[in-house]
């Protein structure tokens, strides 16, 4: 997976954030921080292509998001966010897999067929993925 934001303006009415540019691999571990009404949700909202662009692109594998379908950005991108109210028994595996729901029927049926397919599934969709600079 690879994506790019190229001179991204974002916002509502007015620009939150402008010209954001970001390169990222399979792998890369990307933290978007900042004060409240910044733009960070806006962002990630565009990212997610649930809000247009005011200017500039957003890609997947070099394919501007507005060429792809829902499926298709969520076979690449999955946003965990800080705060959430899900119940502290799930496990690390269990958080990503929800960003994954399109693949569920595949997911939970790996699941009965034990850790290697697991493990084959999991590498191919980047999940279980540790990046070069955290080992």
């Amino acid at each position: 997976m690879h994506l790019e934001i190229k001179q991204a303006h974002v916002g509502y009415d007015t620009t939150l954030i402008s010209n954001a540019n970001a390169d990222l691999k399979l792998g890369d571990v990307c933290l978007l921080i900042g004060n409240n009404g910044v733009g960070k949700t806006t962002l990630i909202k565009s990212i997610l292509h649930q809000l247009s662009l005011l200017s500039g692109e957003i890609l997947i594998n070099q394919k501007n998001i507005k060429t792809l379908s829902v499926k298709e950005i969520a076979e690449n991108i999955a946003i965990v966010f800080s705060k959430s109210s899900i119940p502290q028994h799930y496990t690390v595996e269990d958080l990503i897999s929800l960003g994954k729901y399109i693949y569920y029927p595949f997911y939970f049926e790996l699941k009965k067929t034990g850790p290697r397919r697991s493990f084959i599934y999991y590498r191919r969709t980047g999940i279980g993925t540790i990046p070069p600079h955290a080992s």
